[in-house]
């Protein structure tokens, strides 16, 4: 697991997902809510990242982005206790 911070710029956790052959990016949004440009940044992201990366989302804002991650096919978390079993799900789904 590596933790890249917070206001990290997408194409930077883009890269660092690659470089690190990561088979999940989990995404905790906080604020702000129902921003567009962040609607086009997380689009953009899921085309910089390889088509086998998982993305799962969650945070106090995430509701919010629901439309757009049923776009980017991402698995989104209402709890934080998921993350576990959500990241055992996709880690099977690769085996």
């Amino acid at each position: 697991m590596t933790y890249l911070g917070a206001d990290l710029p997408l194409e930077d956790v883009a890269v660092a997902v690659v470089k690190t052959k990561a088979q999940a990016l989990a995404l905790s949004l906080v604020h702000p809510a129902a921003d567009p440009e962040l609607r086009e940044e997380l689009l953009k992201l899921r085309q910089l990242l390889p088509a086998q990366v998982a993305i799962i989302a969650g945070g106090a804002a995430a509701e919010s982005y629901r439309e757009v991650w049923s776009q980017i096919e991402a698995r989104v978390l209402t709890n934080p206790l998921e993350l576990k079993h959500t990241l055992a799900e996709i880690e099977s789904e690769k085996s």
